[in-house]
């Protein structure tokens, strides 16, 4: 695939810190610029792990697919999605990773044909239809002060253990994906590049991961991936602050198949994205 990636060297970056505004620049000072991330493109080799799917572990590569039993088909129904199927991606996160405890706190849906929702049901401000990032959410302090808005009266507890935060789990609502499925690059030919970028959101400040090129990363992908493939992907670690071996994020984008039909139906995907808590403190 043919990507763009971070270009950490511009001289702007000596001076100031990497970044990306969303607020609406109605106010805005004359040459005020909205963002002052630079990106330049590279090829990387993208590799299919169909037939090899279990070779591929949350806590070695930063991801994982998993099998699952979706009963459901009201996707574009944010209030449902909330009630009848955030019980099941709670369930299926327990299961897999052995947590405590799993909380919801956002899904997109990704189609070019339905408006995006949020989890409120109205449109999502992080939602896109047509645009493939390459994307790590979150750094692990940004969203803490979230889960203490989330959770008030638990969060300090929770936090006192193990922890992780922005755990993604996406899947196809549409099947089978064709065209711009998710390629994923294993963590540990990448953990050295990512740089810290702060996001400006119109009514919080955050901070996230851009990407930079390297020749050692490895990226994979699933061809034909179907609704009953759920990918799990790790964002933040708390482990990662005292074990530096811990896999901590897996940058991950979509990108053009050259193979594909050129009458196949676009990708339509969900995402969702949870607090994992294991416990484990006093």
């Amino acid at each position: 695939m043919t990507h763009g990636f971070f270009n950490p060297d511009p001289e702007i970056y000596k001076k100031e810190k990497p970044y990306v505004c969303l607020v609406p620049l109605t106010n805005a000072p004359p040459g005020f610029q909205q963002s002052n991330v630079e990106y330049h493109n590279k090829d990387v080799n993208v590799c299919d792990i169909r037939r090899s799917e279990e070779t591929f572990k949350l806590d070695v590569h930063g991801f994982q697919l998993v099998k699952h039993r979706p009963a459901y088909d009201a996707w574009h129904d944010g209030i449902r999605v909330i009630r009848e199927y955030y019980p099941h991606i709670v369930d299926l996160l327990k299961s897999q990773l052995g947590a405590q405890r799993v909380h919801i706190y956002d899904h997109t849906v990704i189609s070019p044909i339905h408006p995006s929702q949020n989890v409120q049901g109205a449109p999502s401000i992080s939602a896109h239809a047509g645009k493939y990032e390459l994307e790590v959410h979150h750094t692990l302090d940004s969203p803490i002060h979230q889960v203490k808005e989330d959770l008030p009266g638990e969060s300090d507890a929770l936090l006192r253990g193990h922890f992780q935060i922005s755990h993604s789990v996406r899947h196809p609502i549409v099947e089978p994906i064709e065209q711009h499925p998710l390629a994923l690059c294993d963590y540990r030919t990448s953990k050295l590049d990512g740089h810290p970028s702060d996001l400006v959101n119109p009514h919080f400040d955050s901070e996230n991961l851009q990407v930079a090129y390297s020749s050692l990363q490895k990226w994979y992908f699933i061809n034909r991936q179907t609704i009953d493939e759920a990918w799990m992907i790790k964002m933040a670690d708390s482990e990662a602050v005292v074990l530096l071996t811990t896999v901590q994020v897996a940058p991950h984008t979509s990108f053009v198949v050259p193979w594909a039909r050129k009458d196949c139906a676009p990708r339509e995907s969900i995402e969702f994205r949870a607090y994992v808590f294991y416990g484990g403190a006093e």
